[in-house]
């Protein structure tokens, strides 16, 4: 805004170098208010008028800042020694550490594979799996199963901790190579059978443990409006022990990680996740600790809400738990 032209209007080029050599320098504007006389300079009127409009829009845009989130740190510095001037009372706030953090300890504890895992006499792929299928899971898995079979009261042929192994090591089988249906395997047309397979048991055999495979008691199934009721009721013993036979093999290093996996599962379920911006968007969110060589040491399956109510310090509720005893 052009104030000194509309201001000076009508003056001789004589008359406007005139007025303009008797405006007061910076030096020389530094007086007292009350000695200074304003009659002897017709133009101190209306330049005080144009600062005045100046420092008028100068606050307007300071308060224009007020409502942006991205206003750079130096024009709030500059904001606030305009306003506080030269009042030495007002104290200045000061950038500092409002909360003295403890550096950590160093890390002097054992890390590593434990003695389970250097003791084994066969480093093969088996040697390993039987450290985490141990013998008692193993047996647990044939009592329930057996257990199961004998509420029904049907007449059946009981399982063994042999005759599971095999059942567990064709699920996997299964799983590198696999095919519609299970029955597939023992197929009698030649593009689908499967002879490495079917020479261990029966389809009908194999059937008969793919239906009756239990983790636990269900004549102690809790209801829903019980107290203690678990989503995971069927298959909570059979975590808990994988749970300690994965803390029996590796003690954690300094720099462990706790993150949710997914495990992919389309069909019916009440604890299945939708996560739209995963890469496996629906299944079974689990969260897991792991160590920094990549080894699973705990993990906990989310069910959800219990009843209506929704969980609340979720992320602390986690952290705590798979962080507890290290």
């Amino acid at each position: 805004m052009e104030y000194l032209p509309f201001t000076l209007k009508g003056l001789t080029h004589a008359e406007l170098m005139e007025e303009i050599e008797n405006i007061p320098s910076d030096a020389e504007s530094i007086v007292d208010e009350d000695e200074a006389d304003e009659s002897e300079h017709p133009l101190r009127n209306e330049i005080c008028i144009e600062n005045l409009v100046q420092d008028v829009e100068d606050d307007i845009s300071d308060d224009l800042w007020d409502y942006d989130d991205d206003i750079p740190l130096i024009n709030l510095v500059q904001k606030q020694e305009h306003r506080i001037g030269n009042d030495s009372n007002i104290l200045f706030p000061e950038w500092g550490i409002t909360q003295a953090v403890n550096p950590a300890p160093p890390f002097e504890h054992n890390c590593g594979i434990t003695d389970i895992v250097r003791n084994v006499h066969s480093k093969t792929p088996y040697a390993f799996f039987n450290l985490i299928f141990t013998d008692d899971l193993l047996q647990y898995l044939v009592f329930h199963t057996n257990l199961y079979a004998t509420q029904e009261v049907k007449n059946f042929i009981p399982t063994t901790v042999s005759e599971m192994k095999i059942f567990l090591g064709v699920n996997i089988l299964m799983g590198l190579k696999p095919l519609p249906s299970y029955r597939d395997y023992w197929s009698s047309s030649p593009d689908m059978h499967d002879a490495y397979i079917s020479q261990f048991m029966s389809v009908n055999r194999f059937g008969w443990l793919l239906t009756h495979l239990h983790l636990n008691d269900n004549s102690l199934l809790p209801q829903k409006n019980q107290p203690n009721y678990d989503k995971l009721y069927k298959v909570r013993p059979f975590l808990g022990m994988l749970s300690v036979n994965f803390e029996k093999c590796l003690l954690p290093h300094e720099n462990i990680a706790i993150d949710e996996s997914m495990i992919r599962f389309k069909g019916r379920s009440s604890i299945k996740q939708y996560l739209p911006k995963k890469t496996i968007k629906r299944g079974y969110k689990v969260w897991c600790l792991a160590d920094q060589s990549g080894y699973l040491y705990r993990f906990q399956i989310y069910t959800g809400k219990v009843g209506n109510v929704a969980e609340t310090n979720l992320e602390e509720r986690v952290v705590k738990n798979l962080t507890k005893g290290l």
